[in-house]
């Protein structure tokens, strides 16, 4: 009956040793695994789109890896529009210049057009 404690004693002590080997970090890694959720489709992106957005959930709270995503979409989606709006508005800026100083050509008279305008 002895032996039996022994024995006991011998595989608790063998266990915490494998507990501290791992948990040190000796006991190798953990393979990778990737979440089983579909992508988040954000093709055109819409205020409604971002509103209504439900990103799975995990044990605790949101899966992070499926809410980075669908926020990396949304703001490579936002850079995207605020680029497209910056070069809109530069063009209309240009454009409206060029109204400006067609309607100043065109108030001249005819001997005003070919003198130079010291102002341009």
């Amino acid at each position: 009956m002895h032996y039996v404690l022994v024995l006991m004693g011998a595989a608790i002590v063998a266990i915490l040793i494998c507990v501290v080997v791992v948990a040190t970090g000796r006991g190798g890694e953990m393979a990778y695994f990737p979440n089983d959720y579909a992508p988040p489709d954000l093709g055109a992106l819409a205020a409604t789109d971002v509103a209504l957005l439900r990103p799975p959930t995990a044990l605790w709270g949101y899966n992070m890896q499926a809410t980075d995503e669908a926020l990396s979409g949304i703001a490579s989606a936002l850079s995207a529009r605020d680029v497209r709006i910056a070069s809109l508005e530069r063009q209309l800026a240009e454009l409206r210049a060029a109204a400006r100083t067609g309607q100043d050509q065109s108030r001249k008279t005819p001997g005003e057009l070919g003198r130079r305008d010291p102002d341009h």
